[in-house]
């Protein structure tokens, strides 16, 4: 596809969610992404979270135009827990599964961490 191939900003500086908003277009309401091109892959990426504001919204900011580029149709699921509990990155993973494929046949899920970016 067009658009497909080249260089990506990567901007580590912490900025409001209301900023990335702005510069992530065409997003529908929950965050879904459909392409203006018929799409054969349906994608749920899973991000297991808790208390790392900061990395989030670098991860969103970034993740964003690298899965627009690939005209497909994506939601993202932050699944985040709550509470002073030892981190259970496995129970948000599949909780994050499952809240996905209630929404959706998604036909491909992708579990990230939150404090990596793809390149």
């Amino acid at each position: 596809p067009k658009g497909i191939v080249g260089n990506l900003r990567v901007d580590f500086k912490p900025v409001d969610i209301e900023v990335i908003e702005k510069e992530v277009k065409d997003l529908q309401l929950g965050g879904d992404f459909y392409p203006f091109c018929a799409s054969s892959h349906d994608v749920a990426i899973i991000i297991p979270y808790r208390n790392r504001e900061d990395q989030l919204k670098a991860l969103l900011r970034h993740l964003h135009p690298v899965l627009k580029r690939q005209n497909i149709h994506y939601r993202i699921f932050v699944v985040n827990q709550v509470g002073e509990n030892k981190f259970n990155r496995a129970m948000l993973m599949n909780v994050g599964y499952a809240e996905a494929m209630k929404m959706f046949e998604y036909t491909c899920l992708v579990f990230h961490d939150v404090d990596l970016l793809p390149e």
